[in-house]
């Protein structure tokens, strides 16, 4: 988990994973500054995932994660968007 954690520009099944994960846990993503034009934001997850990845108890969050209590729309969501 550390080499994910020090990861700046992770590769794409990682990304992918992990925004799956914060979407399915209701994590926020993270607005920034565009490097290519600074007048504009660009959404991603990365921030909040190396967030989660830090937390002590996040491995017992997701294996105590029901999913029977995740609502339908996120399924859609992540079935349309990263599956």
């Amino acid at each position: 988990m550390n080499i994910l954690k020090a990861m700046k520009k992770p590769p794409e099944p990682v990304r992918l994973v992990m925004e799956s994960v914060c979407i399915m846990l209701s994590v926020k993503p993270a607005r920034l500054p565009d490097p290519k034009d600074n007048t504009r934001r660009i959404i991603t997850y990365w921030p909040p995932s190396v967030k989660l990845l830090n937390k002590s108890d996040f491995r017992k969050t997701l294996i105590a994660l029901n999913i029977n209590k995740v609502a339908d729309k996120v399924f859609d969501k992540i079935r349309t968007e990263y599956i």
